[in-house]
């Protein structure tokens, strides 16, 4: 759980921080929580809360066939907890419920967690039962605590610079409440936390911190969420809108205006480099619509809509003669 080297940026190789970052949440959160709630005998509520909540109805977390089919009328659920999207994840880690009363100095929890809150202040219960809910709710809620502040501080977007020894700080705090709070004394027969690990968590563990020092060295301090292929793959659904939309769809080698590519690069950089201007001023003007321009309507001033918008054209709508509408 320590920083393992610092290997030359150049030769570097790095494994994609969103996918490092789901599949350790997927191996080192949502599988122990999951044993915990199955453990407890628990993990139906566990489902409802997520199908009800969450929209995770048909998660597999080791509910009951009644419970599924309670949940999902088809009586589906994945085959594998690792299946959830980035989406979710931040869905799972974002969606929070106030605690009250407080346990201890936690005033806010995952809603993830609230079936095992619930279960602890459930005065029906058996006692023990109630203090066995209570502590795991305590120690998974620092786990996701603690996984969240370091997820958030390598997926940034915004902040640039080196933010690898915050990010370890908070590695090294996740892999020890892993290591020595979630065993069998925590629940009975629950594996002891470090035997989740795969690769994947080994990475985040002992290599993604220097990776962090690496490419704030080889991009002037660019925030480490951009390494991410994710971003790539945003910047090519950006394009393939602009290719489809926004260009004449001509492809020419020697003149570049006649080249939709050259249009997209176009597009693309004045909206970096020219973005105060186009504020004030649209650079391009959408196509009339051409319902109302073959049919003699004005298309100009408040009457103007485009191509995109001529569901909204009044005569095409109404129905009403074009003189009554167009000519005001």
């Amino acid at each position: 759980m320590s920083r393992a080297r610092a290997f030359n940026w150049l030769t570097d190789i790095y494994y994609d921080v969103f996918h490092a970052d789901k599949n350790h949440f997927c191996n080192c959160v949502l599988q122990p929580t999951i044993d915990i709630y199955i453990a407890l005998g628990l993990a139906d509520e566990f489902s409802l809360e997520l199908g009800t909540s969450h929209s995770l109805g048909n998660l597999n977390v080791g509910q009951s066939a009644d419970c599924i089919r309670a949940m999902n009328k088809e009586g589906h659920v994945r085959a594998a907890h690792g299946s959830i999207t980035g989406g979710e994840l931040r869905v799972l880690t974002s969606e929070m419920s106030i605690v009250s009363p407080a346990v201890g100095d936690i005033t806010q929890t995952f809603t993830a967690l609230m079936p095992l809150l619930r279960a602890s202040q459930n005065t029906d219960l058996p006692t023990q039962t109630q203090t066995d809910t209570g502590k795991a709710f305590v120690v998974l809620h620092k786990l996701w605590s603690e996984f969240k502040t370091a997820s958030v501080i390598r997926l940034t977007m915004s902040h640039g610079g080196d933010h690898s020894e915050k990010h370890q700080a908070a590695v090294v705090q996740f892999f020890g409440i892993l290591k020595n709070e979630v065993n069998s004394e925590l629940v009975n027969n629950l594996p002891h936390g470090l035997t989740y690990m795969k690769w994947p968590d080994h990475y985040v563990a002992e290599h993604l911190s220097d990776d962090m020092v690496s490419w704030a060295k080889k991009t002037g301090g660019v925030p480490f969420g951009r390494s991410s292929n994710q971003v790539a793959e945003h910047m090519n659904k950006r394009v393939k809108n602009l290719l489809e939309e926004h260009t004449n769809d001509q492809v020419s080698c020697t003149n570049k205006r006649n080249s939709k590519f050259f249009q997209v690069l176009r597009w693309l950089g004045l909206e970096r480099f020219c973005s105060e201007k186009l504020k004030v001023e649209p650079f391009r003007k959408a196509k009339a619509c051409r319902y109302c321009t073959e049919n003699g309507g004005r298309v100009e001033g408040p009457w103007y809509h485009s191509r995109k918008s001529s569901q909204l054209c009044s005569f095409r709508c109404t129905q009403t003669p074009l003189a009554s509408v167009f000519d005001l």
